[in-house]
């Protein structure tokens, strides 16, 4: 190993480190995020050429991460050499035309941006769907956490097995209450907006869709969309508890 290549990984390795050269780097407007899009935003747009080319149904899935879909084209602002994931910044404009894909998925990534930049990324998906075109958005949902009944059954398991270690791990001992669930889901993870169901709805009408119907993880009326959801194959059920999926579409006019 080459003495620069031993240097990036002690640096990759300690956070003090990687912190002092992120700051640097940020004297340069520098971030993570803009350090990938130059990197792997001209070396993935082959994946999404090849994609545009070869298929006619047109699928997109904002926020893939490492749950590809095959047929889909599968876009997230992370990828990595070798991954078959396309560079795509979803609070950006998105690099396609309009009316041009069937299919929208998008599985808790929502939430992880700010309620502007959702309702941007509502509105590009709204721009580039044909007529027609469904969305189907799968993000925690905030009323349903807060109803937990936290002293029994899942709700208890919810509590005990997820909430209840993300605090005892920093030394704080609690107690069964929504109050710390409501912290839980809204600091942890890079949580920026959390949605409840009115809110999702409200986002997704005021940016032109027609909503379409709520359905459980891995249930639709539509084919394309049932048991598509990469949290439901964790085999973790807890994952599907938090979780709503709305689906919506996009009128003729």
């Amino acid at each position: 190993m080459s003495v620069f290549a031993k240097l990036k990984e002690k640096v990759r390795k300690d956070p003090r480190l990687s912190g002092l050269l992120w700051g640097i780097r940020g004297l340069w407007g520098d971030t993570p995020s803009t350090v990938s899009e130059r990197y792997y935003k001209p070396r993935t747009w082959p994946i999404i050429d090849s994609y545009l080319r070869n298929y006619t149904v047109r699928k997109l899935h904002v926020g893939a991460q490492s749950h590809v879909l095959e047929g889909w084209l599968n876009v997230d602002i992370y990828t990595g050499a070798g991954n078959p994931v396309a560079f795509m910044d979803a609070t950006k404009e998105f690099p396609f035309e309009n009316n041009s894909f069937d299919y929208i998925f998008s599985e808790h990534m929502i939430e992880h941006i700010d309620l502007r930049q959702g309702n941007f990324m509502l509105s590009e998906c709204y721009r580039i769907l044909k007529p027609k075109g469904k969305i189907r958005i799968a993000t925690p949902d905030m009323d349903k956490l807060l109803s937990l009944n936290l002293s029994q059954g899942s709700g208890k398991n919810y509590f005990d097995d997820l909430v209840r270690p993300g605090f005892e791990t920093q030394g704080i001992r609690i107690e069964p209450n929504s109050g710390y669930v409501l912290n839980y889901i809204m600091h942890n993870f890079g949580h920026q907006f959390v949605y409840n169901r009115a809110t999702l709805l409200h986002s997704l009408k005021e940016n032109g869709f027609v909503h379409d119907g709520d359905y459980d993880p891995g249930e639709s009326d539509d084919p394309v969309f049932r048991n598509i959801e990469g949290h439901s194959t964790t085999g973790n059920p807890l994952c599907d508890l938090e979780t709503m999926n709305m689906e919506a579409v996009k009128p003729l006019s």
